[in-house]
């Protein structure tokens, strides 16, 4: 098992028609807006259709890449009509700690650089019968690290685990956890929300080696920091 963000679109693809949700590989993307405002960070803001803003920003020297581009990337063979169907419902970006970074299948959380994801989907009527704050600590990891065996050759650390409300209904989880894939150790941290209706979940999660993680924890800090979903309208 590798922590990558391969496959994403292909999953998600497959999930809208009628498979369970699981996986690292949840979500296909849209992109609304980012801009570099001059401070040293470049600032990312999503509206869903739920009236819900999402945002964050990153150091201004890491690469971001969006929606389209990951598609693209994923889905070779993917159409205008694919890629138009896949971002009404779902959105993210992916970033990278390290300027004019490429964008490759084999990305993953136990990179020597920082990797990053954010992103935004509508729960299926299925997924939302059964969704709960369990659900949450799955969305990247697959299992859950609070509960049951990992697979073999798998194992989790917890560093960190709280639950939390905010204002607008949204209930949620902050997880962070050491994992060692074969002689591959890596840290993740992710922050996941589900709105009141549970309609949308939410989602950052940042990761990389364990040395890069510690040497880069002010700037993952940050980004962590700023992330946050409020409804707007």
């Amino acid at each position: 098992m590798a922590l990558g963000l391969d496959n994403v679109f292909e999953a998600g693809m497959k999930r809208k028609r009628g498979q369970k949700m699981a996986s690292v590989a949840l979500l296909p993307f849209s992109f609304l807006l980012s801009s570099c405002l001059g401070t040293g960070y470049t600032f990312v803001d999503h509206v869903t259709s739920a009236g819900e803003s999402t945002f964050f920003k990153i150091p201004q020297s890491w690469s971001l890449f969006h929606d389209k581009a990951i598609i693209q990337d994923e889905l070779s063979s993917a159409t205008p009509q694919n890629i138009s169907q896949i971002e009404q419902t779902n959105w993210a970006n992916i970033f990278m700690g390290k300027p004019n970074a490429k964008l490759t299948k084999a990305l993953g959380f136990e990179s020597p650089v920082v990797v990053g994801l954010v992103r935004a989907e509508e729960l299926s009527p299925s997924a939302r019968d059964t969704f709960s704050l369990a659900s949450l600590r799955t969305l990247v990891l697959q299992v859950d690290p609070l509960a049951g065996t990992p697979p073999t050759g798998l194992s989790y650390k917890v560093l960190s685990y709280n639950e939390f409300v905010r204002p607008g209904g949204f209930r949620g989880s902050q997880l962070s956890v050491d994992i060692q894939i074969g002689k591959t150790k890596s840290t993740f941290t992710q922050e996941a929300v589900v709105d009141a209706q549970t309609n949308w979940v939410y989602l950052i999660a940042m990761g990389c080696s364990v040395s890069c993680f510690k040497s880069n924890q002010p700037e993952i800090q940050s980004v962590m920091n700023s992330w946050n979903v409020k409804v707007v309208k």
